[in-house]
């Protein structure tokens, strides 16, 4: 009996420790985290927005060639007169502008555009009758070298007579009424004036100050063998590799918020608190205003401060190679979402997936490289365009009026390719006690 009492009195003495100890035990609370996003524009500044090679075009050919151009781009083109040394034909070195300052693309007979160069290569000969022209040469640079500049043949101070463009090849355009053009290049040479191929070249839509070549300047090396030789390899090869889709990024807004998404819901209309705004025109103001008045988000901003170059003063979008860095607080079971308008598009907006960017997985703090959480959005606001080129996008839409989709917020489904999410934009974050 004594043991059993003794038992039982251990136990109720255990018992009281441990009901001080809860008692007296404080409760341990998790410390709020700072987070750091870093988002990047990684796109590659390219010079041209779109280019194709032309073929070889005997006397009486046509050939056909389609590209896509918004307001404000420029049609180049090269190619050889090959019965010449190193004479090209092609347009003022800065192009020619495919709209006019209303917008109205430019259609028809554009063969008094067309100018005749010489790429300083080689030594001008009498036109159809030198032993050195390209079509009796027996090796490429087996012709005494000019190593001169590109300039136009009305320019050279010589004797010897050429052949207008317009005896040689005719060009017009013609439009759909969007963003397609048809460029029809065709040889009307004759042996009243002079019989020559046109040899395979170049063309490339572009921004004006973006060239194929400059008067005044030397020849670029993909010149060489085009001007000199009639073959285009070289210079496409140059020309394709600086050929791609660019595009400024615009200024954000970010939330910080539990589940759900506080910006859009996917397969809904926009909720008309300013998201419509952000993807179309880039401006998130009116959005960040609206989520910023609801005191249930710990906490809501703008990122507009671009650390780089912002050398274009785009009012703190984001150009190629610059980037927003921002942080903000957050406790566990919070998610961050952002939006921020892809601009060279109408209504497209790169966002986390729809229930935002978990920020304590597992229970601890996320860190690291998130590229593959972002998505392409598109707000069903506008229509869709070509990437880069329609006239409806925030560029180039002064020249008309948009109109409305009505659709719905959803992962960007249309008939036009994008580049992958990677090759548009590099998202990090980075949690610290």
């Amino acid at each position: 009996m004594r043991n059993i009492a003794y038992c039982l009195f251990l136990v109720l003495v255990l018992s009281a420790c441990k009901k001080e100890q809860e008692i007296i035990t404080p409760e341990i609370e998790v410390p709020v985290t700072t987070f750091t996003l870093t988002f990047e524009n990684v796109m590659k500044a390219h010079n041209f927005f779109q280019s194709g090679t032309t073929d070889l075009i005997q006397l009486e050919e046509r050939k056909t060639y389609t590209f896509v151009a918004g307001v404000g781009m420029h049609l180049s083109f090269v190619t050889m007169l090959l019965e010449s040394n190193d004479l090209f034909y092609g347009f003022e070195d800065k192009g020619i502008a495919l709209y006019d300052e209303n917008g109205v693309a430019l259609t028809g007979d554009i063969t008094s555009e067309v100018r005749l160069w010489d790429a300083g290569i080689a030594i001008n000969e009498i036109t159809d009758k030198g032993n050195r022209k390209t079509s009796r040469q027996r090796a490429l640079h087996s012709e005494i070298r000019e190593d001169d500049v590109i300039q136009l043949v009305d320019s050279l101070k010589d004797d010897l007579v050429y052949p207008r463009p317009d005896s040689t090849i005719r060009l017009s355009l013609e439009h759909d009424g969007n963003n397609q053009f048809i460029l029809t290049i065709e040889n009307i040479s004759s042996d009243e004036f002079l019989n020559s191929t046109l040899s395979p070249g170049v063309f490339a839509i572009h921004q004006q100050n973006k060239q194929l070549f400059k008067a005044g300047e030397k020849a670029p090396s993909g010149f060489d063998a085009m001007a000199d030789n009639g073959d285009n390899a070289v210079l496409w090869a140059q020309v394709s590799e600086e050929t791609g889709f660019t595009s400024i990024i615009g200024t954000g807004v970010y939330i910080v918020h539990k589940e759900g998404n506080p910006i859009f819901t996917n397969g809904e209309q926009d909720r008309g608190q300013g998201l419509e705004t952000l993807a179309e025109y880039g401006n998130p103001e009116i959005l960040h205003n609206v989520l910023k008045a609801d005191s249930t988000f710990p906490e809501v901003g703008l990122f507009n401060d671009p650390i780089g170059n912002d050398v274009l003063n785009l009012g703190g979008k984001l150009v190629p190679g610059d980037r927003y860095e921002f942080s903000f607080n957050a406790n566990p079971g919070d998610y961050v979402s952002i939006a921020s308008m892809l601009v060279e598009t109408n209504d497209l907006f790169f966002a986390f997936a729809e229930g935002g960017l978990e920020l304590f997985p597992l229970g601890l703090p996320l860190n690291g490289e998130v590229t593959n959480k972002i998505q392409l959005w598109d707000s069903g606001t506008e229509s869709n365009e070509f990437p880069g080129a329609g006239c409806f996008q925030p560029l180039r839409n002064g020249a008309k009026e948009s109109t409305d989709e009505h659709g719905v917020v959803q992962p960007v489904n249309d008939a036009f390719i994008y580049p992958a999410i990677s090759d548009l934009v590099r998202v990090t974050i980075k949690s610290e006690n």
